[in-house]
């Protein structure tokens, strides 16, 4: 370690702890858990969580929220501060009933929601939509203000979105998949010549969308084959250079992604996870499929998240599937599986744990990803021991979550938590705010359920959406890697005082416990934090800047 003095210490990156605890949970009364992915924070670790609700008013924090449509649910977006505060909740909802699909955030801080009405929906701040059973997605503002809502403008198109991503530029991209031989969204008509939805299931379709709604290219999964299941996109994720990936699974024996042809076994009762890439315009470059050709050996990918230079993919698989040049084998029922691929689309490695009882359970059904490119998976789990190496053990005899940090360069294990009980059919979301500050999400459908020294007891006659916070303080400070800002004293007295070469958004101040004490606004390229009122000891300091984020380790005198 380097020291730092002279009045001067530059922010500097932070090591943390090898194993976060949960630090504290929360929960929000949902209507039967339909909501896919119900969860999305930003870099100041506020987590912004919506759910469907139809009793006639609930309570959330200090705000409440009001169903004037007897029987039917409406949709609540709330959004909380890393202590698990209420910060505000919003409501929005038709005559009928609402439902919630996907959340995420753009760099600004916008929300986007994506879901489905009944019979229309009043979003608020004048956004309206109107139909029947249509699913919709729709853009607000960092206080829940809508600003606008889009869907399809074809006729007679049954069509389901299944997930929604941004990026850096605020366009916005959708993926879902459809029963029809067209989709529109305003000038893109998608086709699909081939398809006989008489005789197909579904088919899968990726859209992308400017920062005002407006559709800019859309790409379709192409079959000529039959299967009464069909095939389906599960996740998306989008790079700095607008690459797009699209992660899901195939009952077809055939599919084309443009010139990207991926072919199977014809067993009726058999898939396969797959990859594609799409260029910034839409054009794919390459995909990959794994999975058994067994028959009821059924593997789907439900997660993807990329970097510049690589892209990982994770699911479940049962049998064998085959990665590059490593061949994953699991005995028994579905398994944990994770990838990782160069963006040139070479597979670079693949892991699953092992299992002492052929007769377990297992998936990966979200990812996410840190600055540091270390990968999250979460997931849920039936069996006796899951290993995933380096001694990273959990034993869920009757179901559980389970949270797991790889390196993101070697797929090595570094941690795994879990939380339960937890029905194996229940999808579990991660959402990594800042490293060492994870958050996780899924449905509470037994009485209560369990994270660490946290219980959380579900509402009467409900299922429960919860979230809940994993958390390892910074450890030490190691030698600095950009000038970004300069702090001084450091130890504090009383004032420390800031300056930057870019302006400084916001400065938050954490205890040894990970809770957020002080949240101060500078919007300035100097400024001044006054904490005297501090008790002596150390404290973790994140300062947010132009989009980056630098921590450093703050004594108190």
């Amino acid at each position: 370690m380097k020291n730092i003095t002279f009045l001067l210490l530059l922010l500097s990156s932070i090591s943390f702890a090898q194993a976060p605890n949960w630090q504290w949970g929360r929960n929000l009364i949902s209507k039967n858990g339909s909501e896919s992915k119900p969860i999305a924070t930003d870099a100041q670790g506020n987590i912004f969580v919506v759910t469907s609700f139809d009793q006639p008013q609930i309570t959330v924090g200090d705000f409440t929220l009001n169903n004037t449509s007897t029987g039917t649910s409406d949709l609540c977006l709330a959004k909380y501060n890393s202590n698990g505060d209420v910060i505000w909740a919003k409501k929005y909802g038709g005559v009928s009933n609402d439902w919630v699909v996907a959340l995420d955030l753009d760099a600004l801080g916008n929300i986007y929601l994506a879901g489905r009405f009944q019979d229309g929906i009043n979003l608020g701040n004048g956004v309206t939509m109107q139909g029947t059973y249509k699913y919709f997605f729709a853009k607000f503002d960092n206080n829940g203000e809508a600003i606008w809502a889009k869907t399809n403008t074809g006729t007679n198109e049954g069509f389901y979105l299944n997930d929604i991503s941004t990026d850096s530029q605020g366009n916005v991209y959708v993926i879902g998949h459809l029963n029809s031989s067209t989709l529109t969204f305003g000038p893109i008509l998608i086709n699909f010549p081939q398809f006989n939805f008489q005789t197909n299931n579904t088919t899968s379709f990726v859209a992308k969308f400017d920062s005002q709604g407006i559709c800019q290219w859309g790409q379709g999964a192409q079959t000529g084959v039959n299967h009464n299941i069909g095939n389906k996109p599960n996740s998306l994720a989008i790079d700095s250079a607008g690459n797009v990936y699209v992660a899901g699974e195939m009952f077809n024996s055939s599919l084309s992604f443009g010139n990207v042809v991926m072919t199977k076994a014809s067993n009726a009762y058999n898939s396969h996870m797959y990859l594609i890439k799409y260029n910034a315009d839409g054009v794919a470059q390459w995909g990959h499929h794994a999975g058994s050709d067994s028959v009821n050996k059924v593997s789907g990918a439900y997660a993807v998240n990329c970097t510049n230079d690589a892209v990982y993919v994770s699911g479940r698989i049962v049998g064998n599937a085959v990665f590059g040049t490593t061949t994953i084998t699991t005995a028994g029922s579905m398994q944990i599986f994770s990838a990782k691929y160069s963006s040139a689309g070479v597979a670079l490695w693949a892991k699953t744990p092992t299992i002492s009882n052929n007769n377990s359970y297992s998936g990966v059904t979200d990812s996410d990803i840190d600055e540091d490119g270390n990968l999250y998976l979460a997931g849920n789990l039936n069996g006796t021991v899951f290993n995933f190496g380096n001694n990273n053990e959990i034993n869920s005899p009757f179901g559980s979550l389970f949270v797991v940090k790889l390196n993101g360069m070697s797929g090595e294990a570094q941690w795994v938590q879990q939380g339960g009980p937890l029905d194996i059919n229940n999808r579990v979301y991660v959402s990594v705010a800042n490293p060492g500050e994870i958050y996780v999400s899924s449905l509470i459908t037994a009485t209560s359920i369990t994270f660490g020294s946290v219980t959380l007891n579900s509402s009467p006659g409900g299922y429960d959406i919860f979230t809940a916070r994993l958390f390892s303080p910074p450890l030490s400070v190691n030698s600095p890697k950009d000038d970004i800002a300069a702090i001084w004293p450091n130890p504090v007295n009383d004032c420390f005082s800031l300056k930057s070469a870019l302006t400084i958004d916001t400065v938050s101040i954490y205890n040894n416990a990970g809770q957020l004490i002080m949240n101060q606004e500078i919007n300035a390229l100097t400024g001044t934090v006054d904490i005297s009122h501090f008790s002596s000891g150390s404290y973790f300091l994140t300062l947010h800047s132009g989009g980056k984020l630098q921590n450093v380790k703050l004594l108190k005198r």
